[in-house]
């Protein structure tokens, strides 16, 4: 009897330090902001995971608006883009495809 009672304590114990020490789970812990391992790490600021770094942006459709682009992981305005007339210079219509929002400035 006294040996069963000892057998049971040193399970008890065992498992007590196992607890202890993390019962040998690994937990992954989140990234320090800013690095990342997905746009989730992310999110909360409203930015993007690219190169493992939380990001304004990682292409043109992260950046919201007409004609906003990524360059540089930050967004701005893309280079020679239109919604209308009055984004071109004097003498310059915007010429937009059918169906899309952004257009080109070009000679009228």
């Amino acid at each position: 009897m006294k040996r069963l009672i000892g057998l049971v304590m040193m399970l008890v114990a065992a498992g007590l330090l196992a607890a202890s020490c993390g019962g040998g789970f690994d937990e992954k812990k989140a990234p320090v902001y800013p690095a990342c391992d997905s746009d989730q790490n992310c999110s909360e600021k409203g930015e993007f995971c690219v190169n493992k770094q939380c990001v304004e942006c990682g292409k043109d459709k992260h950046c919201k608006g007409t004609c906003q682009g990524c360059k540089g992981n930050k967004c701005g305005p893309k280079e020679n883009c239109c919604a209308g007339p009055q984004d071109c210079a004097q003498g310059q219509d915007c010429i937009v495809k059918p169906g899309k929002k952004e257009g080109t400035c070009g000679a009228r």
